[in-house]
């Protein structure tokens, strides 16, 4: 009976170090970027990128255009300074014309998706758990870059594709539903 209480005790101990290698190991892991495929090519930084293919000719000004940001500044629809005040530097406030054309372009993609292309619109949550950030990527990569919930273990959604992407996690999908297809517009809340 003792020699058994101290197997169990070194049970106990090893169990406690094999879950601190399993963590090591997990945390390895997601830390291993993605593979490119064999047709991707080397380079240093964008300069190094290929253009496959360009649609179209760049339009020519016999003037030099401003940023949309002075225009939108310029014409009443873009307050940065009450976005400043409002949030922090990089913020923006969107008025009239300028807060209409945002919605009018998202109807716009989300239209063309939908009834063009038959993909399904979603209304995701802004708020995931930690395990739907790791499933797509986000952590521990990004995760400076993320707004988390103080004393949740919430965050604030980077992009879409983190809720999309987590639909159907876990899930066993029947072959004949395929290709799922969806699309949503949503706030993209990251630091970067």
């Amino acid at each position: 009976i003792e020699r058994m209480g101290s197997v169990n005790a070194r049970i106990k101990e090893l169990d406690a170090e094999l879950g601190k290698i399993q963590e090591q190991q997990r945390d390895w892991m997601l830390a291993i970027p993605n593979i490119l495929n064999d047709s991707v090519p080397d380079g240093k930084d964008e300069n190094d990128n290929v253009e496959l293919h360009r649609h179209g000719k760049p339009r020519e000004f016999s003037f030099s255009p401003k940023e949309h940001w002075e225009l939108g500044e310029k014409l009443g629809g873009l307050d940065f300074d009450r976005g400043a005040k409002l949030a922090g530097s990089r913020f923006v406030v969107s008025l009239g014309w300028a807060a209409r054309l945002e919605r009018a372009l998202a109807n716009l993609f989300l239209d063309g998706q939908t009834k063009e292309h038959g993909y399904t619109e979603v209304l995701n949550p802004l708020l995931v758990n930690r395990e739907s950030m790791t499933g797509t990527g986000q952590l521990p990569k990004f995760a400076e870059d993320l707004f988390k919930i103080e004393n949740w273990d919430y965050f604030l959604i980077p992009t879409a594709e983190v809720t999309l992407t987590n639909l159907h996690a876990g899930e066993i999908l029947d072959e004949s539903a395929l290709p799922l297809a969806y699309t949503a517009q949503t706030p993209c809340f990251r630091s970067e």
